[in-house]
């Protein structure tokens, strides 16, 4: 009976006990609660542009650079004939064997110009006529100052691409001609005579 009685009275005492301890063991933790975390700021974003249509925002006009101007084309003068032709840069002038002409060479350029003499046909019909035997196919033009005629031959040395251009610049009949190997030296010459003006 006594132990049973001892252990009915140590049973209590020992549930007790730890109920003590565990009140106490919460009753020294002493640090203060934590604070409560404060709530993060929205952040905003920077307003839009505004979209016409709903499409994309606009953008300026892209502006076009003006064209540079066109470099002046080189030109040559024939004092003694009061006359200004365009030709390529380096065409050198200088008096041909012909008196009061001038020569004119320059890259794919080999041009005499002289005053027409009583030498020259005056006309179309008689130029082409003149040069009937040497060329089966003569190119002739009608300018609104004179004619221009082309044709094309040979000789001992190959073929010969002819230019022949009569005008009336300044009161004077210009007579304009050349004889060459290559058309872009044809094409060269021919657009020289047909381009002369009068300086005065």
């Amino acid at each position: 009976m006594r132990g049973t009685v001892v252990s009915a009275v140590v049973r209590p005492i020992a549930i007790s006990s730890v109920l003590w301890i565990g009140v106490a063991g919460a009753g020294c933790d002493r640090s203060p609660p934590a604070e409560p975390t404060p709530p993060a700021e929205p952040t905003v974003a920077p307003p839009r542009p505004e979209r016409g249509d709903g499409g994309a925002a606009p953008q300026p006009a892209a502006v076009e650079p003006a064209p540079a101007p066109a470099a002046p084309e080189p030109t040559v003068e024939l004092p003694t004939l009061g006359l200004r032709a365009v030709a390529p840069a380096g065409t050198i002038v200088g008096e041909s064997s012909v008196a009061g002409g001038w020569l004119l060479r320059g890259p794919d350029l080999f041009v005499v110009v002289l005053e027409a003499g009583d030498e020259r046909p005056t006309t179309l019909d008689e130029a082409s006529s003149r040069v009937a035997r040497l060329s089966r196919s003569p190119s002739p033009q009608t300018l609104d100052d004179g004619w221009a005629l082309t044709l094309a031959t040979h000789n001992e040395l190959g073929p010969v691409l002819v230019v022949q251009v009569r005008r009336e610049l300044g009161g004077r009949a210009i007579w304009c001609e050349s004889a060459v190997s290559w058309p872009a030296q044809r094409d060269r010459a021919l657009e020289l005579c047909k381009g002369l003006v009068s300086a005065r």
